[in-house]
């Protein structure tokens, strides 16, 4: 007689760990790694360290430069969701601006970063940090048209996020730039702003596990 086979159950899914979520906030739980400032067409040379909001204009006049520490997250942890909250306090007119976020390619120094200088010894390529490949740059990872004031807008910046996790030496920040012939600019409240709930904040989820190494095949003589 032939034997029955026998059914085999199927193999089961391991479920995948909830990613762990942080987000970070200048005075929240003691972080202190935001910096934020904004480059100026207009004023070349000014350092707006000190200032409690980052402003965009249109053409990139006055652009939105910032940096977030993220050396907490280990640098094999998978990004799921990473979402930069900025809140817009006021506007010079009711026009909209479309604001997309760039990555800035090299190291600047919040006390002395201008239109045209970096550091204080070391120029942008081209003013504005403009030159793309050298200062910031060529892929946009997110645009977002913010059409009022006092009110939150959210980029998806999981991909920029992911990268600097993955290469923490190359986490040089972000930069906001606005295209448009429209004359209008936004005020963005800063790390340093008053009320620490109207902050600009970065929201990350990720899974801190570490992959598996790949076995490496064997060769039976």
């Amino acid at each position: 007689p032939t034997p029955t086979p026998s059914n085999t159950a199927p193999p089961t899914n391991t479920p995948e760990p909830a990613p762990t979520s942080v987000t970070f906030l200048q005075g929240q739980n003691s972080y202190a790694g935001t910096e934020d400032t904004y480059l100026d067409a207009w004023s070349e040379d000014v350092n707006y360290a000190d200032s409690l909001k980052m402003i965009a204009r249109q053409g990139s006049l006055r652009a939105p430069l910032m940096r977030f520490d993220l050396s907490s997250i280990p640098d094999y942890a998978s990004v799921k969701q990473a979402t930069l909250y900025l809140y817009a306090t006021s506007r010079s007119n009711p026009s909209a601006i479309s604001l997309s976020v760039a990555k800035v390619n090299r190291a600047w120094s919040p006390e002395a970063v201008t239109w045209n200088q970096a550091t204080a010894s070391e120029a942008w390529f081209q003013p504005g940090a403009q030159d793309v490949g050298s200062d910031r740059s060529a892929r946009i990872y997110d645009s977002e048209l913010l059409a009022e004031e006092r009110s939150w807008t959210t980029w998806d910046v999981t991909d920029l996020v992911q990268e600097w996790v993955s290469d923490p030496e190359r986490n040089y920040g972000l930069l906001i730039l606005s295209q448009g012939d429209v004359s209008v600019q936004y005020d963005l409240t800063t790390s340093t702003w008053g009320a620490s709930q109207y902050r600009p904040h970065l929201l990350v989820q990720y899974l801190p596990v570490r992959p598996s190494p790949t076995p490496i095949a064997t060769f039976t003589s």
